[in-house]
């Protein structure tokens, strides 16, 4: 009994020991399970999210197992591809890289790491695609049993890198063909790396000639000064800069050019880009405009001259006539007074229509002399009626004998005006109304009265300012004109005569001259009708201020550019309205710093640059010095409170043309800056 109750016990406890060691492999068995459900969702999430598609081969390179998202990458489910040979995969890569695949397996069949092998492989709907494949050798004791390989998916990789590559060379194309010069130099040395078609083309240099050489060394700018202002602006060129300068080109010409700079990094390096803007042509068309300009002047004029001359010609035969007849009276009367027969009187009656006579011939030659003269227009008070009638009589004699010509000159007043210019568009009016009267001739009427101009849609013009005018009307009973022929006869170079019976200046010189008077030109007409030009004058009254600085600000008047650089707000804005009346085109700054980086954006655009002497971001001085860096030519005027020079310093200021000390008297800026302008536009016909 006791050994079976001992047995009893051992069989029990061997059965407990039994049941806990299922417990235990029941909870490895769970655990081995959780891990691998870990794993699985592990490699699930690496197949979702990864582009590497790892592949595991036998060494007779049967595919033992793939990853699952060669699903995703490739279209491909895994159990197509599971227990299938490397030949058969053949279909994946692109026929040109298959034997260098094969050449790659050989190679880790040896033993043998393969690193960053690039393939195209094609997936199951035929897209081409690129993969990096690396593969490694598994070993079984010596010898290799199996291997793995990594396909990673790179196509975005490749076509980004072939996109950069295309958007690259479209970059150089479209630098290639730009009409600027742009030039990269490595910063610490001014070594050219780059420059385009354009560059070698301005320069002269062939492209072995540019590269690798320092910009200085080939076009340095011409002069010791222009030479140093160009390396100070290559120096500064850690932010944008821009300035003009004289150049040489490798055959020695000269050019002007505006050179651009700004910081640029280029293949890893610490660079500048440089554009360079011929603008000798720029010149050359701004020097040609105001050539063209004086030769139209010159042409309108000497049309007006022959029309004169014809005139004067007929006049002056007429004085002759009276002053060889009253000279012959005066002789005989003289005769006779020695014989007592005659009065004194008589004679000196006669003698006195002699000087009359001779008196209306000086002044008709001084008419044309002085319209004849290349002078500027002065401006002063004109009285309209009167000056018109001494116009209107040198025409009589060209009036042809089938026209009649009628005046109403009766309202008196004066304007503001230059009496050659009113002299020209009175011509050019009338010789138009002589040209639509020619073959059936008719009548010219030639009327002045007073009107004042309200603002409005009754206005003759929108632009014209309300208030009192005179209005010259010259109207004809010709054959008038259709809308399309009103509309352009103030253009240009336009005519409605046959070539060579006119230049189709003369109403275009109308609408230029009085709008240099403050006034407007309105022509109204109908086929049939005839056709009405009214020159509109504004009218100097009495309650128009000082005549005197009227007159000197109608003299003072232009068309150019001009910046002003002062703190002061008021100044600032009297000046530009001042101006701005005077016909300029201003812009103002507050801020010189501003305002140089406003002249350096466009520096051919100004004119005339006013600046204050002391400002409390920057001082005259300084930044005239700035403004004449980036432009060398730029005419400036000063203006600053009296004694504001430093002692000890140079009171004369880079490019300063005039000093002005303030406060300043606007009539006399307005004078000071026509001066400026007319002296540059001199020296520049000069040059």
């Amino acid at each position: 009994m006791g050994n079976e109750a001992k047995s009893r016990e051992q069989l029990i406890e061997e059965l407990n020991q039994a049941r806990r060691l299922i417990e235990g492999l029941e909870e490895s068995l769970r655990s081995a399970r959780e891990n691998l459900e870990e794993s699985n969702e592990r490699e699930r999430i690496h197949s979702s999210l990864s582009n590497d598609i790892f592949f595991c081969y036998d060494n007779t390179l049967k595919v033992l197992s793939v990853t699952s998202n060669v699903e995703r990458i490739a279209g491909y489910d895994p159990a197509e591809l599971v227990g299938k040979k490397f030949n058969e995969l053949e279909l994946l890569v692109h026929p040109e890289d298959i034997d260098e695949a094969y050449d790659n397996v050989d190679h880790i069949l040896s033993g043998k790491t393969v690193y960053a092998a690039i393939y195209r492989f094609f997936t199951k709907d035929g897209q081409k695609r690129y993969a990096e494949v690396t593969g490694v050798p598994i070993y079984k004791g010596d010898k290799v049993a199996a291997m793995v390989s990594r396909a990673r998916d790179i196509t975005e990789h490749v076509e980004t890198e072939r996109s950069l590559r295309e958007g690259e060379a479209r970059c150089r194309a479209l630098l290639h063909g730009l009409p600027e010069a742009v030039g990269i130099l490595r910063r610490d040395d001014n070594t050219l790396l780059y420059a385009n078609e354009r560059f070698r083309s301005m320069t002269g240099y062939a492209t072995d000639e540019v590269s690798g050489k320092t910009l200085l060394g080939m076009i340095l700018p011409e002069g010791a000064e222009g030479g140093e202002d160009f390396i100070q602006a290559l120096d500064r060129a850690g932010s944008e800069s821009r300035g003009t300068y004289r150049c040489r080109t490798k055959d020695g010409a000269l050019l002007d050019v505006m050179v651009s700079t700004r910081p640029f990094s280029y293949e890893g390096q610490d660079c500048i880009i440089m554009v360079m803007t011929d603008v000798t042509a720029v010149k050359a068309d701004v020097a040609g405009k105001m050539e063209d300009e004086t030769r139209v002047d010159g042409l309108t004029k000497m049309q007006a001259i022959r029309t004169l001359a014809s005139g004067i010609a007929q006049d002056f035969n007429n004085i002759l006539t009276t002053i060889l007849g009253y000279t012959k009276m005066a002789l005989r009367d003289a005769s006779d007074l020695t014989k007592d027969r005659a009065d004194l009187s008589v004679v000196r009656s006669d003698l006195n229509e002699v000087r009359a006579s001779a008196l209306r011939a000086r002044d008709l030659v001084n008419q044309l002399l002085a319209f004849s003269r290349h002078t500027h227009t002065k401006f002063g008070p004109v009285e309209l009626s009167e000056m018109l009638s001494v116009s209107l009589r040198m025409l009589h004699p060209l009036v042809p004998a089938n026209i009649e010509l009628r005046e109403n000159l009766k309202a008196e007043g004066l304007v503001l005006g230059d009496t050659i210019q009113i002299h020209q568009a009175l011509m050019n009016v009338c010789t138009n109304a002589f040209s639509a009267m020619n073959e059936h001739g008719g009548v010219l009427e030639v009327t002045v009265e007073k009107v004042h101009v309200a603002e409005g849609l009754s206005a003759p013009d929108e632009d014209l300012p309300s208030g009192p005018y005179l209005k010259v009307t010259v109207s004809d009973t010709g054959s008038g004109m259709d809308s399309m022929v009103k509309e352009r006869i103030f253009e240009p170079y336009f005519t409605t005569r046959w070539k060579g019976k006119g230049t189709g200046l003369g109403l275009s010189v109308v609408y230029g001259i009085m709008r240099n008077h403050g006034g407007t030109v309105v022509c109204t007409s109908l086929p049939g009708k005839g056709t009405s030009i009214d020159l509109y004058f504004p009218e100097l009254t009495h309650d128009a201020g000082d005549t005197e600085t009227l007159v000197d600000m109608a003299n003072a008047r232009g068309n150019e550019t001009i910046l002003i650089i002062d703190d002061e707000v008021t100044v600032v804005e009297q000046t530009n309205r001042t101006l701005e009346s005077l016909g300029y085109s201003v812009v103002a700054k507050n801020s010189g710093r501003d305002a140089l980086e406003h002249f350096r954006m466009d520096p051919l655009r100004y004119d005339l640059v006013i600046t204050d002497l002391t400002m409390p971001d920057m001082t005259g001085r300084t930044m005239a010095q700035r403004l004449v860096e980036i432009r060398q030519d730029i005419p400036i005027i000063v203006w600053g409170q009296a004694g504001a020079t430093p002692p000890g310093e140079d009171a004369r200021i880079p490019g300063q043309r005039e000093c002005i000390m303030k406060p300043v008297e606007m009539r006399g800026l307005a004078r000071m800056v026509r001066k400026v302008l007319d002296r540059e536009h001199h020296l520049t016909s000069e040059d």
